[in-house]
């Protein structure tokens, strides 16, 4: 099968790479955000690091029409794969190829869902990196890319090479489940720390990254899949060669939503499902949701500063919550101050971790509507490992900001 058009869904950093790349031997349309689409129609797309070059091609904000013979590589954010295909349900021909190119276990199932077995939908993924930190912009570093097997897979693969790019087939699940395993190492930890994929690669970071990597493992063989022997030194190689900002840093700096769903929270769902523990992997998860709760509550804040008057009064009990929470203020603090004002302590030294838990389940209680913020109190993060597990158990309680 040959292809007359290839449409990029998800015009990103990943997603612009590619369409680039593409459109150097075929004709290709980046489907993107507004402002990145104008950015390229007028200066075209200027591509650093792996190529050096400014490229000119086309670009929109949505598909109109999919003529016969197209390829679709969805690159879109994982949790945008049903929305964004539903859109273009109705324009799929029998023959439109749809190559899901995303970070997640499970994707092409939500896409196969949606299309409902018209076209065909396969599974690729990718060792490329990317920074998308400005419109039109792009730095990325080389990687492999693997299509999953068959003879529209290997077409793929073909037109990849032609352009530039390392591209395969291979057994698919397996590769799809061994740079989850990477991904759920890099992207939380980065995205929580603000450092680059390689500085995570640190001895003080080693139990927690191979602790990642031994759940993974634990939960892939409950699903039948069988990963490498000593996984957790070949994800350490393979972190150390990256100099990027990883994908979810980047979500988390720009205020985005992350793909901690279809990573992290991935391991965990499938090992609930298996009665296979996975206590790291829900700590990055539920420290990687705090923030996109904050960044949302962030967004709320941002929406009154310089407009209105923001609230934030301090509660240690649930009737004074409650009160707060009738009186619709913006913000409620538990603060370790709680020593001085219940405890009768000097200062907040005495002040412990089961005691801020008590005070801030009771505000919690009280307040159903307002977002908490709980202060972490003295000596309860010394470590990274003891930071997210405190952290974990503010999380866990209803409500937090």
């Amino acid at each position: 099968m040959d292809f007359d058009k290839i449409f990029v869904l998800g015009a990103g950093a990943i997603g612009s790479v590619f369409g680039a790349l593409l459109a150097k031997h075929y004709d290709v349309v980046l489907i993107g955000s507004c402002s990145h689409v104008q950015t390229i129609k007028s200066k075209g797309l200027m591509l650093s690091g792996g190529v050096n070059e400014t490229f000119r091609l086309k670009a929109e904000t949505e598909i109109a029409a999919i003529p016969r013979k197209s390829l679709i590589l969805l690159t879109t954010k994982a949790y945008d794969s049903a929305r964004s295909v539903e859109k273009i349900k109705r324009l799929l021909k029998e023959d439109t190829v749809i190559l899901v190119l995303q970070n997640g276990i499970g994707n092409e199932e939500i896409v196969k869902e949606v299309v409902g077995g018209k076209g065909k939908v396969l599974r690729g993924v990718t060792s490329m990196a990317a920074e998308f930190f400005e419109a039109g912009k792009i730095n990325f570093w080389h990687g492999k890319t693997i299509v999953e097997q068959g003879e529209v897979g290997a077409k793929i693969c073909r037109i990849l090479t032609i352009c530039g790019l390392e591209a395969y087939v291979s057994d698919i699940r397996f590769e799809v489940w061994n740079k989850a395993v990477i991904n759920c190492v890099v992207n939380p930890l980065t995205a929580l720390l603000h450092v680059r994929n390689c500085d995570i690669c640190v001895d003080t970071l080693k139990s927690v990254r191979h602790g990642v990597v031994k759940e993974c493992v634990c939960v892939g063989n409950a699903e039948g899949v069988s990963l490498p022997e000593k996984l957790e030194e070949k994800v350490d190689m393979e972190i150390a060669k990256y100099t990027n900002f990883s994908s979810m840093y980047q979500d988390i700096v720009k205020g985005k939503r992350t793909e901690i769903d279809f990573l992290n929270g991935k391991i965990v769902e499938l090992g609930r499902k298996h009665e296979v523990p996975t206590p790291i992997n829900a700590t990055l998860t539920a420290c990687i949701k705090f923030l996109e709760g904050k960044m949302q509550f962030q967004d709320a804040i941002r929406q009154k500063k310089g407009k209105e008057k923001i609230v934030m009064l301090t509660a240690y009990d649930y009737q004074m919550a409650k009160l707060l929470d009738e009186a619709c203020v913006d913000l409620i603090l538990v603060g370790d101050s709680l020593g001085m004002v219940i405890q009768g302590y000097s200062d907040t030294k005495n002040v412990t971790m089961n005691d801020m838990l008590y005070h801030t389940r009771a505000v919690a209680r009280g307040a159903r509507k307002t977002p908490i913020i709980g202060d972490m109190p003295i000596n309860s993060c010394n470590t990274v490992e003891e930071g997210l597990k405190n952290a974990k158990k503010f999380l866990e309680l209803e409500h937090m900001a």
